[in-house]
């Protein structure tokens, strides 16, 4: 039999083990989609790949294996002049995957509240009125609410329009959820600020001193927290504490997330200086999952009106009010060294498999067996009927691929002046679209 490996809620303020059997959860539950369990795989591989914490450099690790294997099944076959076509196949097929990955709308995991009267909040989200943004407002929704939020900032990029969007289609919908106002900016030295409880706040930014900033926005009754900051920009953690800054994300999602060391320094310099931790997705749109909450109790939110609950919240962070906010993330309690990413598909799915109770290990051998019947199938049919098959289904996939990017270019002309990411994204799925039809039209 296979260990089980237990994935965990960790709170990152106080260092706890919410899924211990020494310390349950008072406040949070982590929960699973259980009518997900008869499509598990498809489910379980997408949730690895989006827990990624170096998505740079595992991704060049799969796709290397990858490569490496088709090299070797390709010479063992003898056909050597299959080796550039089999490669350049095996990257195209990757690359589709991970489209599927990051547009998959199902997440595994969610979080519920325990107690009473609990906020579960994202500080740091985008949606299409952002540059970078993919989520459309009521996506944006969805998404939130599948994964267990009851309350969110929308911190687009230069942008607040998202805010007002989302509050209409909350109320006329009935939904049990409060929007509040933010935004990210960038001050002279490129810090990444997530300004909250402001319904606009003038450019430039790029141009001026953070300390400017921090004092225009609480002037006008705002909070500024720090994002990400473990991206190797901006300035130290004193230079910013001079300037007025309210606190830190100490967890949020970037290319390259920060070590275990970086964590726990930003958390003793915000509990040494008194300063506020935030927790956020920084979800632009990509991908189902979520790992991190922040939890605010607040008495009787939902009977409060959008921006009764956005100025508790903003007021207590701009009075440090320290014990209100606690950052619960999921833990998969895995190795996060440079020799794992080395061999990263190995070591990766290892753990995503030990992951698994009972039943979803039987549902992924009984998907398992319906794929041996199907090659069994497949190698049955002659070559001519092979080919015609998977030149069916290079077609299919270039339609797909060409209908998706139709959709986002219709999509960004409704946001051009805010979004470049949409335009981009069309062009990209477009230009898949052909290669999967030209690789359609070659087998046949």
């Amino acid at each position: 039999m296979f260990p089980r490996h237990q994935i965990t809620l960790l709170d990152l303020s106080a260092g706890l083990s919410y899924l211990s059997n020494q310390r349950p959860s008072e406040e949070l539950t982590l929960k699973t989609n259980s009518w997900t369990y008869p499509i598990e795989p498809f489910i379980s591989i997408p949730d690895y790949f989006l827990s990624f914490y170096d998505v740079k450099n595992q991704l060049i690790s799969w796709l290397c294996w990858i490569v490496f294997f088709v090299v070797i099944f390709t010479v063992l076959q003898k056909k050597f002049m299959k080796i550039l076509p089999g490669i350049i196949l095996a990257i195209l097929w990757f690359i589709t995957f991970c489209l599927y990955v990051i547009f998959l709308p199902v997440n595994k995991y969610y979080a519920i509240p325990t107690a009473p009267n609990l906020a579960l909040i994202d500080f740091h989200s985008h949606t299409i009125y952002s540059h970078d943004g993919f989520a459309t407002p009521r996506y944006s929704i969805t998404w939130h609410k599948r994964n267990g939020f009851n309350t969110w900032f929308i911190t687009d990029h230069n942008s607040t329009n998202g805010v007002a969007v989302i509050r209409d289609m909350v109320q006329r919908d009935k939904i049990n959820a409060k929007i509040c106002y933010g935004q990210e900016i960038s001050d002279k030295y490129n810090n990444h600020l997530l300004v909250f409880g402001l319904k606009k706040l003038n450019p430039p930014y790029s141009t001026e001193e953070t300390k400017n900033i921090v004092k225009y926005v609480h002037n006008n009754g705002g909070a500024v927290i720090v994002a990400h900051w473990w991206e190797d920009r901006g300035s130290g953690f004193e230079k910013l504490y001079k300037s007025g800054v309210d606190g830190f994300e100490i967890y949020s999602h970037t290319k390259k997330m920060p070590a275990a060391s970086e964590i726990l320094k930003t958390i003793a310099f915000c509990r040494e200086k008194n300063l506020i931790m935030t927790g956020g997705t920084n979800w632009h749109g990509w991908g189902a999952r979520n790992d991190v909450w922040t939890t605010v109790k607040i008495e009787d939110w939902q009977k409060m009106q959008h921006a009764e609950v956005e100025n508790i919240i903003v007021n207590s962070i701009r009075n440090r009010k320290t014990d209100m906010f606690r950052t619960v993330i999921i833990d998969r309690n895995e190795p996060k060294t440079n020799l794992r990413v080395v061999f990263e598909p190995f070591v990766g799915l290892y753990y995503c498999f030990i992951g698994l109770n009972i039943w979803q290990r039987i549902v992924w051998l009984l998907w398992l067996s319906i794929m041996l019947l199907i090659i069994e199938k497949h190698n049955a049919f002659s070559t001519e009927k092979k080919n015609k098959l998977i030149s069916y289904v290079y077609i299919v996939l270039s339609l797909f691929l060409l209908f998706c990017g139709i959709l986002c270019f219709i999509k960004w002309g409704q946001v051009a002046q805010y979004n470049h990411m949409l335009k981009d994204c069309s062009l990209f799925l477009a230009s898949l679209a052909v290669l999967w039809g030209l690789a359609g039209a070659i087998k046949r």
